[in-house]
């Protein structure tokens, strides 16, 4: 009898449109979270190891730069924008980031891709150049995070790989650049030789592609041009396992409005090989710190 009554006197001096007021806010405060503030993202491969391993459920948190709105993977749609409400931190150097993968504009329609997890490993306005894969940012060594040892053979200085960014680099990802981190601002020089290297992150800054050539002209929007002024910070992204990571060597800078937010914890993780879901829960992994 008391649960009824403490039910009835719920219902008694709460109206119907007080009821639906609840239930309006309290969805609206999940949908926030949703969109807003946590995220949970499952690594699927080894581009990450050690640090993150296949089977792990990482969460997100989407306001460590900004409270942003980002078009879910399903929504992808050429000259589409993400919306950045309120910006009040970037990326730092080790930070683990979820971002949407860059793509050439015209590639969204028909694009089925998934969001990416890496470390950034250049920030805007870095010179960045891998040695005997080692990391050297501004001339500088910069130590592996976390240290770790490459299992592979080193691919020499001067053997290309073909799909290393930009096409036609003669570069591969054990020796790569240098190259520079393009930043809001930047004011870059075109020309015949250079126009290779930039016109993919351009048609990335602007959205959609705009650079065409006539001749020894290049043009950006029809228009003769000689100089671009990027409107984003880029970065560049590493994965741990560097013998085995699709990752900016291979397509690129990522924009700063394709970043979903900072990893910052494992969840829970689970052993695809195992036989029942109890031995398949990794325990020590639980609740770990990224």
């Amino acid at each position: 009898m008391d649960t009824g009554d403490k039910k009835a006197g719920f219902f008694k001096h709460h109206g119907f449109k007080d009821i639906i007021k609840i239930l309006l806010i309290s969805v609206a405060v999940v949908v926030f979270l949703r969109f807003f503030v946590l995220g949970m993202y499952l690594i699927p491969s080894s581009s990450m190891e050690k640090t993150l391993v296949s089977g792990d459920i990482v969460i997100i948190n989407k306001m460590s730069y900004g409270i942003k709105f980002i078009f879910p993977d399903n929504k992808r749609i050429a000259n589409k924008r993400n919306f950045t409400f309120l910006e009040y931190g970037r990326p730092e150097r080790n930070d683990v980031i979820v971002f949407q993968l860059p793509q050439s504009p015209a590639e969204y329609e028909k694009s089925e891709e998934v969001d990416y997890i890496k470390r950034v490993a250049g920030l805007p306005g870095e010179k960045l150049e891998i040695i005997n894969k080692k990391l050297y940012i501004n001339g500088a060594f910069v130590p592996p995070l976390p240290p770790f040892l490459f299992d592979k053979s080193v691919k020499e200085r001067g053997r290309e790989e073909p799909r290393i960014f930009p096409k036609g680099a003669r570069w591969n990802e054990d020796n790569y650049g240098p190259v520079f981190v393009p930043y809001k601002g930047y004011k870059l020089k075109l020309n015949a030789i250079n126009i290779e290297t930039w016109i993919e992150t351009i048609n990335h800054d602007l959205g959609r592609d705009a650079v065409t050539r006539e001749g020894g002209k290049i043009l950006i929007d029809g228009r003769e041009s000689n100089e671009y002024i990027f409107k984003k910070n880029y970065y560049f992204v590493l994965g741990d396992n560097r013998d085995d990571s699709f990752d900016s060597r291979f397509w690129g800078f990522v924009p700063e409005d394709h970043i979903v937010g900072k990893a910052f914890l494992v969840f829970v993780s689970f052993n695809e090989e195992s036989e029942s879901i109890e031995q398949s829960i990794r325990r020590d992994r639980i609740l770990k710190r990224i």
